[in-house]
């Protein structure tokens, strides 16, 4: 919501300029960041590059969830050997790697191509999988969703990256992106 609105106040102020925005996960987002020749990317994890350049953004949470019909949701301690008896639901990295650091190394892994899809199929049972807390927050208060209680853990955080080039300063509108989505609170102020 933040960065959409920063795009908002950005086409608001007539700024002459042509976005592109995609959409990847995991590794992909910086596999088409450099495949794309990109100027910026808001990156989960990312390999530090010289020629990079990184602002943190606020934490965000992920909650392993499972469906309340599901039958890992009947156990009240859920091993890892538990996890691999189920489908795990993922998305889709689009770098084509499979080393997901989060994931449970059960021998069904299904890979969507978002995470409406996932939450989709998280809530008619499909499987179990992490998702960021914003996104189910109203499923796991309503009890569409609820978290599994994880022996290793059900929850964990992550602090979320803006990358540009250094070596390529951004233009009027990249910069003016960079101010818009500080004052939206993802950013601190720069040192």
């Amino acid at each position: 919501e933040p960065t959409l609105a920063a795009f908002k106040a950005l086409a608001d102020e007539r700024i002459p300029t042509c976005f592109q925005v995609k959409v990847e996960f995991l590794r992909g987002v910086q596999f088409c960041f450099e495949r794309d020749d990109a100027d910026l990317m808001l990156v989960k994890d990312y390999e530090p590059q010289p020629t990079l350049q990184t602002e943190d953004l606020p934490e965000i949470e992920s909650i392993l969830c499972v469906a309340p019909a599901h039958a890992l949701a009947t156990l009240t301690s859920v091993r890892l050997e538990d996890l691999r008896q189920h489908v795990e639901l993922s998305v889709q990295d689009s770098s084509g790697r499979r080393d997901d650091p989060h994931g449970f190394g059960g021998e069904r892994v299904f890979h969507l191509s978002g995470f409406i899809a996932k939450k989709q199929a998280l809530q008619m049972g499909l499987g179990f999988g992490w998702m960021p807390a914003y996104l189910v927050a109203d499923e796991l208060r309503g009890g569409s969703l609820q978290e599994l209680p994880y022996a290793g853990g059900s929850r964990y955080r992550f602090t979320p990256r803006l990358v540009h080039r250094s070596d390529r300063p951004l233009g009027r509108a990249g910069r003016r992106l960079v101010e818009l989505l500080r004052q939206s609170a993802w950013l601190p102020p720069p040192a």
